[in-house]
This record gives structure tokens, sequence and C-alpha cells, in this order.
């Protein structure tokens, strides 16, 4: 992974755009952070790919969810600090960019692209789906925020514990209560174990 970053940070040094795109964007699809950043800028730029402002918006939101979890996880890293930040300004650009209803869209591409790596059970992709409801929408949608981040407590991700708690202040009992059952039957399907079906005796 390093070493193929390093590839695709060479080819932007030796402007060879083409190359560059084809390397961040194999590393995007692989949820690798600053690929994905990387890859929207590009993209914005229009270097080695056509301007696509919408999809160039796609990867920005996804880098700056995954650079989110990663400050919180290692504890504020300077390095990835800056980055997010580098992909917070991205974001808004592109949202001053686009017409509202194409942001829109975006952002429920990105929600059904999240909710497609949770189907997979990968488990760090549902702390981010707690954060899709409080800083890719438009307007804070904390009761869904408050559920994913109780899937994630619950999955032993412990940033989300503060985050779960921060949340649950902003709602009303019986939201809360609807929130933590919604929560509870989403966990137990993250914990099932995909099964393979049998064999057709022949």
């Amino acid at each position: 992974s390093d070493k193929l970053y390093k590839k695709g940070a060479d080819a932007v040094l030796n402007k060879d755009y083409s190359l560059a795109v084809n390397i961040f964007k194999k590393m995007a699809e692989d949820n690798e952070y600053d690929a994905q950043y990387n890859l929207a800028y590009l993209i914005r730029s229009g270097k080695g790919v056509t301007q696509n402002y919408s999809e160039a918006l796609f990867w920005a939101f996804s880098s700056t969810l995954g650079l989110r979890a990663s400050i919180d996880a290692s504890k504020k890293d300077e390095k990835i600090e800056k980055d997010l930040e580098k992909a917070n300004d991205l974001t808004s650009e592109l949202i001053d960019l686009l017409p509202e209803k194409i942001t829109e869209t975006v952002r429920k591409d990105l929600l059904s692209y999240l909710l497609d790596r949770y189907k997979k059970k990968e488990i760090d992709v549902v702390t981010q789906l707690g954060d899709y409801f409080l800083i890719i929408l438009e307007n804070e949608n904390y009761a869904d925020a408050y559920m994913w981040y109780s899937v994630a407590s619950a999955l032993g991700v412990e940033v989300a514990i503060d985050e779960r708690d921060k949340v649950e202040r902003k709602l009303d009992s019986d939201t809360l209560v609807k929130m933590q059952d919604e929560a509870k039957i989403k966990f137990e399907d993250f914990k099932k174990t995909e099964t393979i079906p049998d064999k057709a005796v022949k």
C-alpha cells in the first residue's frame, strides 16, 4: 500500500497524471483515505481525467469520513489533522460549485456505498455511518447517528462511545428508545456469520 501510494505521488510529481489517477482510484476503492483525497483533487482539477465535480465530491466526502475516524483512533495525529483540513476545504469548495440537487445525489450515493461496506462486515465503516449523519448531511440527523454509534460501541470501537453519549443528549426519550431498538437489530445483523448454502446433492 505504501509503495503503491508513493508510485502515485511520484506520478504526480512527474506530471503523469493519468497514471496517478489509475493508482489512486484503485487505492480509493480499497478505502485508502489519503488516496481518496488525492483522487478527488485530481478529478476536481481535471488532471489525468476530465473534470467531474460530483465524482470529486464523492471521494472528498469519503476521505473526510475516513480521515475523521483515523484522527479519532490515533489521538490527534498532526499529519492526519492537516489532511482532514484539506479534505474539508476541498469538500466545501466542491459543494459551492455544484447545484444542491447534485450534491444531494452524491450524498445518497455515498450512503449506499457505506451501507454496502457495512453489509460486507467492514467494522471500520460503522463509525463512519454515524459521522455521515452528523457531518455529511446538510442538517444533522442525531437519531440515525446515535444508532450507528451505538452499533459501533457494541462492536468494541472505543471512539464511538463518546460520540454516542454526546449525541444521546440531543434526543428525546421516545426517539432514544426507538433508536436503541434499531441499533440492537443492526448489531445482531452485523454479528451474524455468512452461511454458504449446501451444494445440491446430485
